[in-house]
């Protein structure tokens, strides 16, 4: 049964990207060619076209000699190339590679449009995974089989007042109980929570990670990111969703617990 739950808001959340991915299995008979019609399916809202290098496969693994995540590359022939389609304001874009579907919404400059809410999101993503599905069916391209599934939170913490002063890390990230005796000149740790299915076996994990960072105007800031990645109970998008929903809350939950009482009452927490 879906986990249903009202959630806590905030006013001035820090949250300025949010990322949602289904991995496949690759469309045996993609050619170039097609990636142009793939285009033409969304081309009306995400009206911008731009190429970019391929991601590898990515698996969560486990046991004693699992090394966590796992980038594989298997390729016969040119790497086939990753495509963004962007919305005129490039606040939401579709990615787009014969073992991938992306859709990321990213916090922009004034005029940008404003976080959809996760819900929408979701709807609108699936929508746009089952019109490719269907696409790839007819084109006979091979199914969309789901093999990994990633929801991914990015939240950017300004690591400097108004006054110049330096915000320590303890400020935003409750792991940090008490200031470090040792002085770091910088920041980089990750935390790793495996998710278990209904037979207790590891399916996938949740990242934490908070991240010295500079943002676009060239800024100091503290980068908290938060993913869950994992297979779905079964290849197929149903599952997919449902996965991607139970990842969402997970998130949500290791977003307060991990971030200190004092930085939630700064983003208006509402309850």
């Amino acid at each position: 049964m879906a986990d249903v739950r009202i959630l806590p808001e905030f006013k001035n959340s820090p949250l300025t990207e949010v990322v949602l991915s289904v991995q496949f299995a690759p469309l045996v008979n993609y050619r170039g060619t097609n990636a142009f019609e793939v285009w033409s399916l969304f081309r009306e809202e995400f009206s911008q076209l731009e190429e970019h290098p391929p991601l590898p496969q990515q698996f969560e693994t486990f046991g004693r000699s699992a090394q966590g995540s796992v980038n594989l590359e298997f390729v016969r022939g040119p790497m086939p190339s990753r495509y963004w389609f962007l919305t005129d304001d490039k606040s939401e874009l579709l990615q787009f590679q014969p073992d991938r579907f992306i859709q990321n919404w990213r916090k922009v400059a004034a005029g940008g449009r404003p976080y959809p809410r996760f819900e929408s999101m979701i709807a609108r993503y699936f929508d746009n995974i089952e019109t490719l599905a269907l696409y790839a069916e007819t084109s006979e391209l091979g199914p969309i089989a789901p093999n990994q599934c990633e929801v991914t939170y990015i939240n950017q913490l300004p690591a400097r007042r108004e006054d110049g002063s330096v915000v320590p890390p303890e400020h935003y990230f409750s792991l940090f109980a008490k200031a470090p005796r040792f002085a770091a000149s910088d920041t980089r740790t990750t935390f790793r929570q495996e998710i278990k299915d209904d037979q207790g076996e590891s399916v996938g994990r949740y990242i934490i990670e908070f991240a010295d960072a500079w943002n676009s105007d060239g800024e100091s800031i503290y980068r908290l990111t938060l993913v869950g990645r994992g297979a779905p109970q079964s290849a197929d998008l149903n599952a997919s969703r449902e996965f991607m929903e139970r990842m969402r809350l997970g998130i949500f939950d290791a977003f307060i617990a991990v971030t200190t009482d004092e930085a939630q009452k700064a983003w208006g927490k509402e309850t």
